[in-house]
């Protein structure tokens, strides 16, 4: 178990710091960073992709033989430029180019031959070259053997009647036994039967492998012929379905399968020819004659079969989208076909084109829109179709587009070579496969001739051309096959032989692109089949016909190799060519020194040419129109690279007179093809170089078909660099090597695998398992490291490149920034063009660099900026040498194990990884990974030492020696963890890994080390780690710099470094979060550290806070600062004696959309250190000013209190009127307060009542505000009045008014129907009791009599006691004098309403005077003598009122007067 992982960690959370998923070992790797910038990467990576599209897509076949739609068939052939006479100058005669290798001939076995003299009734002879073996039946006797040696005979006798057809099939799922991969259907007069066919492979004594065949003993499946005789077998690979061609002109299905069922059988014979219903029509009305079927061909790419008769008609069958139907589309008859062939030469003899004696399907990946290709007996090919043309940049797919039609389409006239090889007689059969014709023709009567024609050499032209050539078989020829090896086949080769290594068995793909198959891939093989025996020959590749006419003319300069430069090829691919060959046969001094000499010889030279005054993107420039989606075409770029035509020239002349003049668009031709690469180029200089790139690109990018004359002058005076053959052919053969594997997937998940992780023997769902692509990684190193040696090798000057001046001069320069142990180091290299850089150079600018004081030409110039791109080139394949190293490395140790190590993100982005972006990725990815092998080895205890050599010989720029010292800083570490008892040891160990990793902090991943320092309790360390790492990584202080001008967004450098510090701070911080997570329980048992309770723990965290504070980096303690707020130090963090403390609260208030969390702590910090005037100011900040987080009102009173407290404590005298202006503030702040509350408590709560509670909420308002906004606006008569006695404004009658709606408000308030009576006044009085405390001191803002006639008269409507009201004043402490005084007013004053209810009016000061006799203690002797004296003037008075009035009422009252006068009396 991994000690990191089984360490007893401080907290759960402290597992996160020692997971598996790691990060890069180190964060930043100089070397790497200043190989290749990241723009020319991208450029060259486009130029890949570009180049890489080009391999993959060649010329739509359909469109080399000029055909636009289905309905426009097309001829050709019928010229001497079709079939180019390849022919040279070698030892005084004319030798043609050599198409074929030597013949091997394999007699048949002298078993066999003896066996033709048995012929009684059939014989004949075929190539199953899937199996490497050949075929021979003798009537019912067939034999087969190895066509390669003649060895392992075999022969199968159990058939009763002679064998008229042979065909092996891939069987269907589930039909034969489990193992058996191919099987043997063989048709007889009488039955077709089905066999199995297995290998057993051995090795005989003498080392020699054998696989020897063997059938099973009887049929597996067999059905009867009923008198049907069967002409062809032919089965589909992808199915397993068996078609026969019958001599009754139908075809038939052999429908096999392995269970039966109630209304089925398990083989049954199905014409596909005919109807369901064909045998209710009687045979007498059926008028055809039979025609026998001779031929089947299946298109299995599209799901077609195609038949061949007897009277060369051709049916075509659609087999459906899966192959498992079958629909007959239609037919076309020989004469029909015949016609429209010589209608289409102007011809009248229509048995030119007959009989048809050949048919072969052409695969989708050949032509979308071309099917089929038949072969006449003059050796004329004719093409067809069966859909609508398609548009030929879409790739359709077969169930998208099923076959609709069956037309002729083109022509091909052959060769003259071929007719006057037909005076013996016309073709008999032919074999056509992927661009190579052979037909067969009779030489005498024993022996053929072979014509080979073959278009390889001129895949990348526009016009049907092919390269012809003739020979000669001993015999009659019964088959032609290509040997076509299975990629098992092949793979296995390879293993067994590492000199059979080609790129199919390399990367495990099938379908090689032809391109790049011609380079790295073996030569296409062919068997013909006689009774003389088998004749195996290599077609040879244009790579093979090179090398011979090197070797045959012992060096370059030979007119075949100049063949290859002038009439074959454009410059560029002929010197891919001339590198492939020097590649290959790199072991070869001699070839290799010849292919070099040649690659050099005729490559050309880089030149700068005048720009053409065309404008990029005009609407009106003929080539943008008429080229700009053109494939590549040779003839073109002959023409646009200003080259004179060879008098020898093989290009088509009437395809000439369609190029326009070369533009400035097509200066670039990389964007088309590869084959052509310019780079129009700018003098840089400080003052310009961003105006002219400016101006260029907006140059570009205008699509105004206009433009002015001066930029038209500007433009003829601008230049352009056009690159040399030899620069371009790197591109090319690189781009050939990488195609196969360029858009594969880097990875391949293992589907419903549990990972089993050696480490915690958990099983894990989460992680991916994954293994990398099934690639011969090797091969591929072995490649690119032979192409880095020959760019080497003869380019010696890019040594020297990176001080060149001219380019320098002419692009810029570019800095490099360099972490070192002794700080940061800048270095400037100059930039290099490369194809995707449009770039312009002004005449003059070149003509002032020409004549300048050192000796340059426009020739050395376009030197200079070719072998800077030279440079690059070298560069990028360096990176990629060293990716493809460490991919290696990383398969070789077991790649799905490592991948465990990794995050779960970087897995996922691995999973979808193309292999092209991970040749191209960034650094991160790939310190991931090599830190993930590390760990992996370090968590498994095994010494990395190995490790490290490995990795820095594969990859030095990748793994530097940065990492080697960092792997052995973590080995210490690990050695320290594992060590128990010897505690000397163990911090002896520690401090070594510790002083490593110092070494390295610039680039060192802390992250990592950190948290082996966390497991081992070094938590000083891990402190000084970091603060050191980061002075380190920044030592010039710029993050500082950066931080103190507020981080603006256009300093990237500061911005960069900044990141750094920051990057490690987080490891300390990590710490602390670990450290506060730990919970208590914990503590008693750790066993390694010498933390075992809370209270050391604590003590542990407030050192390492000492341990910043202490510091002078003022970032670190800006990390710590910010940490304490995140995880509730804030207690701590006022208390802290930092310097840098007030400044960064300062300065996070105003960053952060002033949070008020900062200005809280930045008070209590002032408070703390006793600086009472600072911590008030920010308080008072706190309470009027506004925030971006939310102060409630509440809070912002609080504010003020505490602003009142603190300069109360400062003791100084010159804040009085501070304090008094600050209470008078909070008094205000006060009555804002009530009026919320009283807001609130309106129901229901309208839209502007809430509107008005956030405003009120959210600052503190003036005394106008809140009485204009608030108390007016919501007729708050309450606080009305309040604002008028806070602010002393005097106004009786609005007070008045004031006190009269209080009044109403409060009684409306409890007009409720739940509310009894007795509740109502009780709960009135008590209202107004509070409400009217606030004003009875003072008389102004207390309108007495007006609050008695308004209680008075809500008593009477109410029904309350008369002694309801007086009862109330008398609670406010009023004195009797004043209040019978004032009761005497409003009486006195008549008021209307009290006209009929005076009685009841003169009760209430009845109760009022009672009151008084019932506590005549309550009143002061001298109020008592005041009291007494009125009430003995009043009584009389209301006596005489009460005598004019006659109701109950006053008779009880003057009854009362008169009692209550005799009780004053007494008093």
């Amino acid at each position: 178990m991994s000690a990191i992982q089984s360490t007893m960690l401080l907290s759960p959370s402290a597992k996160s710091m020692c997971s598996s998923n790691i990060n890069p070992m180190l964060v930043s790797n100089p070397l790497v960073s200043s190989s290749i910038d990241e723009k020319s990467q991208k450029d060259i990576t486009e130029i890949l992709n570009k180049c890489i599209e080009n391999t993959r897509n060649l010329t739509e076949f359909s469109k080399v033989l000029q055909i636009d739609n289905i309905n426009a068939p097309t001829i050709s052939g019928h010229m001497d430029f079709y079939y180019p006479n390849l022919s040279f100058q070698f030892s005084h005669y004319q030798q043609e180019l050599p198409e074929i290798s030597k013949i091997k001939h394999v007699p048949i076995p002298c078993e066999l031959l003896e066996q033709f003299s048995r012929i009684q009734i059939n014989c004949a002879m075929g190539l199953f070259t899937c199996i490497s073996r050949a075929w021979l039946t003798i009537d019912n006797l067939i034999f087969f053997w190895n066509y390669e040696d003649g060895s392992d005979i075999c022969f199968y006798d159990n058939m009763f009647e002679p064998i008229v057809a042979v065909d092996l099939f891939v069987p269907k799922e589930r039909t034969f036994d489990e193992g058996v991969e191919y099987g043997l259907c063989l048709a007889t007069n009488s039955q077709v039967a089905l066999l199995s066919v297995d290998f057993i492979r051995y090795t005989k004594g003498n080392g020699a492998i054998v696989n020897e065949m063997r059938f099973s003993p009887q049929p597996v499946y067999s059905i009867p012929t009923d008198n049907l005789i069967i002409n062809c077998l032919k089965s589909a690979k992808g199915t397993g379905r068996i078609f026969m061609g019958a001599k009754d002109g139908s075809l038939y299905e052999f429908f096999y399968q392995n269970q039966t069922g109630w209304f089925s059988s398990q083989t049954k014979k199905i014409n596909l020819s005919h109807s369901k219903f064909h045998y209710l029509v009687p045979s007498f009305l059926s008028f055809n004659e039979a025609d026998s079927i001779i031929q089947v061909e299946i298109d299995e790419t599209r799901n077609i079969l195609y038949t061949r008769s007897e009277n060369s008609t051709i049916q075509v069958f659609y087999l459906g989208p899966n192959g498992t139907d079958t629909s007959k589309i239609g037919s076309l008859s020989c004469n029909s076909i015949a016609a429209k062939a010589a209608n289409l030469i102007h011809s009248n003899d229509k048995h030119l084109f007959m009989p048809i004696v050949h048919i072969s399907a052409i695969k989708q990946c050949e032509s979308k829109n071309i099917n089929l290709v038949a072969v006449t007996q003059f050796g004329i090919r004719l093409y067809f179709s069966v859909s609508p043309f398609e548009q030929f940049e879409h790739i359709v797919s077969p169930d998208q587009a099923p076959p609709s039609t069956f037309q002729l389409v083109h022509v091909r006239i052959p060769p003259i070579e071929l007719s006057s090889h037909n005076r013996n007689g016309p073709v008999g059969s032919a074999y056509i496969n992927d661009g190579i014709s052979l037909m067969m023709t009779r030489r005498d009567e024993q022996n053929d001739t072979v014509l080979v024609l073959n278009r390889d050499l001129f895949l990348l032209h526009n016009n049907y051309k092919e390269s012809k050539c003739i020979f000669n078989i001993d015999g009659r020829i019964w088959n032609c096959e290509e040997i076509e090896p299975t990629l098992n086949s092949v793979r296995t080769a390879s293993l067994e032989n590492e000199n059979l290594q080609t790129i199919k068995s390399a990367t495990g793909i099938e379908n090689i692109p032809k391109l790049s198959s011609e380079y790295f891939d073996m030569p296409r093989r062919f068997a013909m089949i006689t009774p003389q025996g088998c004749f195996i020959w290599n077609k040879m590749r244009p790579i093979d016909q090179l090398t011979i006419c090197l070797r045959e003319s012992n060096g370059p300069n030979s007119d075949s190799v100049r063949l290859f430069f002038n009439k074959i090829y454009e410059k560029s691919e002929a010197c891919a060519l001339c590198l492939a060959v020097a590649l290959n046969y790199s072991g070869d001094a001699r070839l290799f020194e010849w292919a070099t000499q040649a690659y050099f010889m005729y490559s050309g030279e880089p030149e700068i040419r005048k720009k053409s005054s065309y404008t990029f993107g005009s609407s009106h420039n003929p080539i943008t129109q008429s080229q700009s989606n053109q494939p590549y075409n040779p003839q073109n770029s002959l023409i646009d690279t200003g080259l004179e035509q060879n008098e020898n020239s093989i290009y088509d002349v009437t395809m000439i007179n369609r190029v326009q003049p070369k533009t400035a668009l097509n200066s670039v031709s990389i964007l088309n093809s590869p084959q052509q690469m310019s780079t129009p180029i700018v003098m840089r200089t400080k003052d310009n170089f961003q105006g002219q790139n400016r101006a260029y690109r907006s140059q570009q990018n205008t699509n105004q078909p206009a433009q002015s004359i001066g930029n038209v002058q500007q433009q003829k005076n601008e230049c352009e660099i056009h690159f040399s053959g030899k620069h371009n052919a790197i591109y090319i053969y690189l781009s050939r090597l990488l195609c196969p594997i360029w858009d594969l997937k880097l990875l391949n998940e293992l589907p419903g695998s549990q990972v089993q992780d050696s480490d915690t023997f958990s099983m894990t769902d989460s992680i991916i398992f994954a293994t990398f692509a099934d690639i011969h990684i090797q091969w591929f190193l072995n490649k690119l490291n032979e192409l880095r040696s020959f760019i080497e090798l003869n380019y010696p000057q890019l040594k020297t490149v990176q001080h060149s001046h001219v380019t320098g001069s002419l692009f810029g320069f570019i800095d490099h920034v360099q972490q070192t142990t002794s700080g940061t180091r800048v270095t400037s290299a100059p930039k290099f063009a490369t194809q995707f850089q449009s770039l312009a150079l002004n005449q003059q600018a070149l003509n002032n660099l020409t004549s300048s004081g050192v000796p340059l030409t426009e020739k050395k110039i376009a030197e200079e900026i070719e072998l800077g791109s030279i440079y690059l080139i070298k560069q990028f394949l360096n990176r990629i040498i060293e990716i493809f190293g460490l991919w290696k490395i990383l398969d070789d140790h077991k790649f799905h194990f490592i991948s465990t190590k990794l995050d779960r993100q970087t897995q996922l982005m691995l999973m979808n990884m193309q292999i092209k972006n991970f040749l191209v990725c960034d650094d991160n990815l790939l310190d991931q990974l090599i830190t993930a092998l590390l760990y992996r080895y370090i968590d498994d205890n095994a010494c990395t030492d190995l490790l490290n050599q490995s990795l820095k010989q594969m990859c030095p720029s990748l793994y530097t020696n940065e990492n080697a010292i960092f792997s052995k800083a973590c080995e210490k570490l690990k050695q320290a963890l594992n060590i128990k008892n010897d505690s000397y040891e163990r911090d002896r160990l520690l401090k070594e890994a510790v002083d490593l990793v110092k070494q390295i902090g610039y680039v060192a991943n802390l992250s990592q080390v950190c948290e082996m320092l966390y497991t081992a309790g070094c938590y000083e360390a891990i402190f000084e780690l970091c603060i050191t790492a980061a002075e380190k990584r920044d030592p010039q202080n710029i993050a500082l710099y950066f931080y103190r001008k507020n981080e603006p967004a256009e300093d990237i450098q500061g911005q960069h470094y900044y990141q750094l510090r920051v990057e490690c701070y987080k490891s300390m911080l990590d710490c602390l979060n670990n450290l506060i997570k730990t919970p208590s329980y914990s503590l008693a048992q750790q066993k390694n550290t010498y933390i075992s309770s809370k209270e050391k723990l604590d003590e542990e965290i407030n050192y390492l806070i000492r341990y910043v504070i202490n510091s002078k980096d003022e970032l670190a303690q800006v990390s710590l600062f910010t940490w304490m707020i995140s995880n509730g130090f804030e207690k701590k963090l006022v208390t802290l004696d930092s310097t840098f403390l007030e400044f960064y609260l300062i300065r996070q208030f105003e960053n952060h959309l002033k949070n008020r969390i900062y200005l809280d702590l930045l008070w209590r910090h002032y408070d703390f250190k006793k600086d009472y005037i600072k911590a008030s100011k920010v308080l008072i900040t706190l309470a009027e000013k506004e925030s971006g987080t939310p102060i409630s009102l509440r809070e912002r009173v609080e504010y003020l209190t505490q602003a009142i407290v603190a300069l109360n404590s400062s003791q100084k005298s010159s804040v009085k009127d501070e304090i008094a202006e600050l209470n008078d503030r909070k008094d205000v702040a006060l009555l804002q307060e009530k009026i919320f509350d009283e807001l609130a408590k309106i129901e229901p709560r309208s839209e502007l009542i809430q509107e008005a509670m956030d405003q009120l909420d959210s600052k503190l308002y003036d005394i106008t505000k809140l009485f204009y906004d608030f108390a007016e606006k919501f007729e708050l008569f309450q606080f009305k009045l309040a604002i008028f006695k806070m602010s002393r404004h005097e106004d009786p009658r609005f007070i008045e008014i004031c006190w009269k709606q209080i009044v109403a408000n409060e009684i409306d308030k409890l007009s409720r129907p739940d509310l009894k009576s007795s509740d109502l006044k009780h709960e009135l009085a008590e209202n107004l009791i509070t409400i009217a405390k606030d004003y009875v001191d003072d008389e102004k803002y207390f309108p007495l009599n007006s609050l008695i006639d308004s209680l008075e008269f809500a008593s009477l409507a109410r029904g309350f006691e008369p002694e309801w009201c007086c009862t109330l004043l008398r609670r406010l402490n009023l004195p009797f004098e004043q209040l019978i005084q004032a009761y005497n007013e409003v009486y006195l004053g008549k008021d209307v309403k009290w006209a009929e209810n005076s009685s009841r009016f003169i009760n209430t000061i009845y109760c009022l005077i009672e009151l008084f006799t019932k506590a005549p203690r309550a009143t002061s002797e001298t109020d008592k003598v005041f009291f007494l004296r009125s009430v003995k003037d009043l009584i009389p008075k209301y006596l005489t009122e009460l005598n004019t009035i006659n109701d109950d009422l006053s008779k009880e009252l003057i009854t009362g007067f008169k009692s209550l006068n005799c009780m004053l009396d007494r008093m």
